[in-house]
């Protein structure tokens, strides 16, 4: 999936138009054409993309009577970016790489991930991880080695046996901004309760003289 975001001012159309096909190997098909605003007003059209198998590009075009190069270099700004959606994959080593199998797994936080049964998989194999490589990424509950695929996605090569029936996927850098974060409230209270103290003693002292 993409997200195609286009940023645009257009008041000197109302006939702009933008375009998208799909390109092929050898064939082109018209995907979409949607109409923009007419606005003195900075304006935003946003779409969700599903690229389809066999697709090498998507293409996008402006459509208008009397639209330039000057007028897309200073008005418009088109962005396509792609959504992640996470997944994760076993391949057993003696498999080719196209027959992956899924795995079942259930999301606890917004970066942890929880993999039941994790003693029935059988080793070696390699479990990919969908999200965008970072060695921040651990997986726990079993040996294995992080690398990156070809792809720049998550994986680890599982050469030992889990040592529990859940395996878990967390993100560490979320971990440490948490206890970070407590950390800092623990010495906030702390430096609190300090001066709290010294005023209320310096006060009882006031009074006894």
């Amino acid at each position: 999936l993409h997200k195609l975001s286009v940023s645009y001012l257009n008041d000197f159309s109302d006939n702009l138009l933008l375009y998208m096909w799909d390109q092929g190997v050898s064939t082109r098909k018209l995907k979409n054409a949607v109409k923009l605003l007419t606005s003195a007003l900075p304006e935003k059209s946003e779409q969700i993309i599903e690229v389809r198998e066999g697709i090498k590009e998507e293409l996008i075009a402006l459509c208008a009577p009397n639209l330039t190069q000057e007028l897309i270099n200073k008005r418009f700004q088109v962005r396509m970016s792609e959504i992640l959606v996470p997944a994760l994959f076993l391949y057993p080593p003696e498999a080719p790489i196209h027959t992956p199998t899924p795995i079942l797994f259930q999301q606890t936080g917004s970066t942890r991930y929880r993999i039941s049964h994790g003693k029935e998989i059988a080793t070696p194999q390699v479990l990919v991880f969908s999200e965008r490589y970072d060695n921040w990424w651990e997986l726990r509950g079993v040996k294995a080695q992080h690398v990156r695929t070809s792809s720049d996605a998550n994986a680890w090569i599982i050469d030992g046996n889990p040592s529990a029936d859940e395996i878990v996927i967390v993100y560490k850098g979320e971990e440490y901004f948490y206890y970070g974060k407590l950390v800092s409230i623990l010495t906030i209270l702390l430096v609190t309760l300090y001066l709290g103290r010294r005023i209320v003693g310096s006060v009882t002292h006031h009074d006894k003289r």
